[in-house]
């Protein structure tokens, strides 16, 4: 996604993750949607910063933005985000399922 500075783009990523976690939470059925998620970034402050993009943060945006009604917030738990720096990708070992908690 590229979009010019201020014009977003961290709102946009947390509402395309709600709407797609949302729908396969809802449709388990269904292969359009997901809720597995790879967010690269270029650098490791932008990396810090899109932590919101995490539904258990407290500074989440789902909340703050008020983009999950409240009664639907509990479908993000489901979703698998993992945010990573350009220059250094997350290892996946055998024992760590991806996305499950392990720090970005």
């Amino acid at each position: 996604m590229k979009l010019a500075t201020g014009a977003g783009k961290t709102t946009v990523m947390a509402m395309i993750i709600a709407w797609q976690t949302i729908n396969a939470v809802r449709r388990r059925n269904s292969r359009r949607f997901t809720n597995g998620f790879l967010v690269v970034t270029p650098g490791l402050t932008i990396r810090d910063r899109l932590r919101v993009l995490q539904p258990n943060d407290p500074d989440s945006y789902y909340q703050s933005r008020e983009l999950v009604p409240i009664d639907m917030m509990g479908y993000l738990g489901k979703a698998r985000i993992v945010i990573a720096n350009y220059h250094h990708p997350p290892r996946r070992s055998t024992s760590q399922r991806w996305g499950t908690g392990a720090p970005y």
